[in-house]
């Protein structure tokens, strides 16, 4: 027996005011937590997406054009920009994995038809200080205040993932790293210099392992 029945039932046999019961059908009726906190018409401006239960948008500026999906994406992962900066962009049909991340503090574009699968991790910075004295104090601020509006010493460089890109399982794609168009980057690959189009790369650091033309 659904919910709402059971609940209809129980108002007929009951010896409840009509006011307690309405504030109780309310309750009821209300969204679930999770749903609101989903909410990706909010955090990103996306039109003809779907956005799975396991996604999640972590949009800490607060700013819905920082982050956009074109028409007929897929979206299972995280799409996050740091509130100091940072614009995330992908194209049309479009697929991002269960577990993988993308994270923006300068600029993350991404083409058409791009395939990310599963446990990929793409990041255009470094998210935290090189100086091991400033990183402390810098996760000490984050712990205690939030993230910052300030960039400070953290480290950027855009990311640009071509047109028709196939990222696979677990892979790494670092800051200031360009990907050709059509090009495969094998599984487990940490990408750490800008890939050609239409070549097969793989390994750590990942290398161009055939041409696909």
């Amino acid at each position: 027996m659904k919910l709402i029945r059971l609940f209809k039932l129980l108002r007929r046999l009951s010896s409840w005011d009509d006011d307690q019961w309405d504030q109780l059908e309310k309750l009821l009726k209300a969204p679930k937590a999770e749903e609101k906190v989903k909410e990706p018409e909010r955090l990103c401006r996306a039109q003809g997406v779907v956005f799975y239960p396991e996604s999640r948008i972590s949009n800490l500026a607060d700013d819905a054009s920082k982050i956009t999906v074109g028409q007929g994406g897929h979206i299972r992962g995280e799409l996050l920009v740091f509130r100091f900066g940072g614009t995330l962009a992908m194209g049309r049909h479009c697929y991002l994995g269960e577990n993988s991340r993308i994270w923006a503090g300068e600029q993350v574009r991404i083409g058409d038809n791009v395939l990310i699968s599963h446990d990929v991790f793409i990041t255009d910075c470094n998210a935290h200080e090189l100086d091991p004295d400033e990183r402390a104090a810098g996760f000490r601020r984050i712990v205690e205040l939030g993230h910052p509006s300030e960039q400070g010493n953290v480290m950027t460089a855009p990311v640009n993932i071509e047109d028709n890109v196939w990222i696979n399982p677990q892979s790494v794609i670092l800051p200031g790293v360009t990907i050709g168009r059509g090009a495969v980057i094998g599984c487990g690959s940490v990408v750490t210099k800008s890939i050609p189009p239409m070549v097969f790369a793989a390994g750590n650091p990942a290398q161009v392992i055939r041409s696909l033309a």
